[in-house]
């Protein structure tokens, strides 16, 4: 007799449920009807998407009147939250101010380095043009001795001659050096079934190939260390156990993979948790998933953490208002 009581007093003091996410969900008349017109193009998957589509449906009237699981918000969160609302706006302009601040440091930067190698290059052009004069004034000189002036002509166009060759050269071994840069090895990347998994792992791969491009070489050791990357750039193997029960230490790319997949099935129940809670429940949640995340998730300090916000956040119900309505009539 007590646990009924009980079930009507907790819908009736559970949160309410956010009235605009409500309101966004499609009504089943508007799932009906999208269904039908997908028949005619997929008509093989008309059966399997009916049962997904009442599935869901039950799945979401059960949220709805059950209520789906939150964290109680207490009185000093509240207070802390309402202080950072109102505090929004002074924070957002001093990071505004100090963004502006790094912009106009940064252009002024550049403008006095585009200074410094524009009086660089007028003072290499003002050497050479002291050079020809020089070399003009020596050749007027010996103008009375047409063969010596002859041959100082055929000494001096060879010197400039191989000059104009070595900066040849020099330019060749640097744009072959850029090429070797862009062409350095990339981290492979696995030809396998497309799945969200191995499409945020490409991506991935592909980041990080990017990455390494711009970093020098005492950085490159660093950055591959703290990857899992070998030298010639590519993700460090496995090694497999001598015993044959043990299955051995994993490869960097297997370990980010299961990571990747652990945190698209932790968002896909995230999601379906938060589907009808306020801004407010949704914030606390994710603001205790981004400390999980920088505490490591399985190291002491995470699961301590974890375990002292589930005393000081315990979990309640969170209804729609026509489940309090119904708890009322009850």
């Amino acid at each position: 007799i007590q646990f009924p009581v009980d079930r009507l007093f907790e819908l009736l003091t559970a949160p309410v449920a956010d009235d605009v996410k409500l309101s966004a969900q499609d009504s089943a008349l508007q799932r009906v009807g999208r269904r039908v017109s997908n028949v005619a193009r997929r008509a093989s998957n008309v059966a399997m998407n009916v049962a997904q589509a009442a599935k869901t449906k039950l799945t979401d009237a059960r949220a709805s009147i059950v209520g789906s699981d939150a964290r109680k918000i207490p009185e000093s969160t509240e207070a802390a939250h309402a202080l950072a609302a109102a505090s929004v706006s002074v924070i957002a302009e001093s990071s505004r101010l100090a963004l502006q601040d790094r912009q106009l440091a940064r252009l002024r930067m550049c403008h006095e380095f585009t200074q410094q190698r524009s009086q660089q290059y007028a003072a290499q052009y003002s050497d050479s043009e002291m050079d020809i004069e020089s070399g003009g004034e020596s050749l007027s000189d010996s103008s009375s001795d047409s063969d010596g002036s002859d041959s100082q002509i055929q000494v001096r166009r060879p010197e400039r001659t191989s000059a104009n060759q070595q900066r040849t050269r020099a330019s060749a071994n640097v744009k072959a050096a850029t090429e070797a840069v862009k062409t350095s090895p990339a981290l492979t990347i696995s030809a396998g079934p497309v799945n969200p998994t191995e499409t945020t792992l490409t991506a991935l791969c592909e980041e990080i190939t990017y990455q390494r491009r711009l970093l020098k070489t005492s950085e490159l050791e660093e950055f591959d260390a703290q990857w899992g990357i070998d030298p010639m750039g590519e993700f460090l193997q496995g090694e497999k156990s001598l015993l044959p029960c043990f299955s051995g230490k994993i490869g960097a790319r297997e370990l980010i993979s299961r990571e990747l997949q652990f945190v698209e099935k932790e968002t896909a129940k995230k999601e379906q948790k938060l589907q009808l809670a306020t801004d407010t429940h949704t914030g606390l949640e994710i603001l205790h998933l981004f400390i999980m995340d920088l505490l490591g998730r399985r190291t002491p300090a995470a699961r301590i953490f974890e375990t002292k916000t589930a005393e000081d956040f315990e979990h309640t119900k969170v209804v729609s208002r026509n489940a309090k309505r119904f708890a009322a009539l009850g």
